[in-house]
């Protein structure tokens, strides 16, 4: 039995894949992840949430290429823009990897060639970058704006008798708030501060302390 270890790409944005077959190769299938939350099975009760097949790999069409014939996915199968399978390899421009990943997803391509022996020769497979979250400096830098918001708010209730607004539209409203339950707010604006400015610095778990 031979064991192939899959190597992984590295996609950066903006890339295609163009992946060509190695020597001895006689085959290749392309796999895919399917779509996540997916509605295969309609239902007549359009309410129903359906929640997909579990994470696995899909094939995706390949080449015969001893026979030179083109191999279609079994089943429904989707053609996708973008993402061929011919005789000289697998090419999938940024924008099918971009459909094929789904916001969500990272390794998203595989490809395997076949030897004669019908065992894998070599397992390929493709990452794009993972979707990117807000960075911590950012965050911190938008607490400091609540903060600062939260502190003219405590001074503007303490020298008007804890009225903190009113306002104005089928009936005057006003809204109270103690300066005890702003400070509190104004302290774990500081405390998601602090830990927002050390995950920043390079700390990826701050003290839970500070949270």
């Amino acid at each position: 039995m031979r064991r192939v270890t899959p190597t992984l790409h590295h996609v950066e944005y903006g890339e295609a894949v163009t992946w060509t077959p190695p020597a001895g190769a006689v085959k290749f299938l392309a796999w895919t992840q399917p779509r996540v939350f997916t509605h295969d099975d309609p239902s007549p009760n359009e309410e129903l949430a359906y929640g997909g097949a579990a994470p696995a790999w899909t094939e995706a069409g390949g080449f015969d290429i001893a026979r030179s014939a083109k191999i279609t996915p079994e089943g429904k199968g989707r053609p996708l823009s973008g993402f061929e399978a011919t005789a000289t390899g697998v090419t999938a421009t940024w924008a099918a990897l971009l459909t094929l990943a789904q916001g969500v997803l990272t390794e998203i391509v595989q490809i395997i060639a076949y030897g004669a022996d019908g065992k894998a020769i070599s397992i390929d497979r493709y990452a794009v970058p993972a979707p990117s979250s807000t960075d911590a400096a950012m965050i911190a830098a938008q607490e400091r704006r609540v903060l600062q918001h939260l502190l003219a708010s405590r001074e503007a209730i303490a020298t008007r008798g804890g009225v903190k607004a009113q306002t104005r539209g089928e009936a005057d409203q006003l809204e109270y708030m103690d300066l005890p339950v702003i400070d509190r707010r104004i302290a774990e604006v500081r405390a998601r501060i602090a830990w927002f400015d050390q995950a920043a610095s390079g700390n990826i778990l701050p003290r839970a302390e500070l949270w």
